[in-house]
């Protein structure tokens, strides 16, 4: 029998008895920064903007990571 076919038994099904130690979802990464720094954290990247900056620091030499580090130090 497949584990999910219509009938099947075997398992362990939640209930309004049997409930998860930790219910509900994971709090998304913006609301446990929030949590952390008392500051609103908002999306400023979409997720292909984020992932394209990673992958291009990623790609960097050490020398060319100090020279935008230094460039963008307040």
């Amino acid at each position: 029998m497949a584990l999910f076919e219509k009938g099947n038994n075997i398992g362990n099904r939640f209930t309004s008895e049997n409930q998860p130690k930790k219910n509900g979802r994971k709090p998304s990464m913006y609301k446990q920064l929030k949590e952390l720094t008392g500051k609103k954290v908002d999306y400023e990247l979409s997720k292909e903007d984020y992932y394209k900056t990673i992958r291009f620091l990623l790609e960097r030499s050490k020398g060319e990571l100090n020279k935008i580090g230094k460039a963008t130090q307040l």
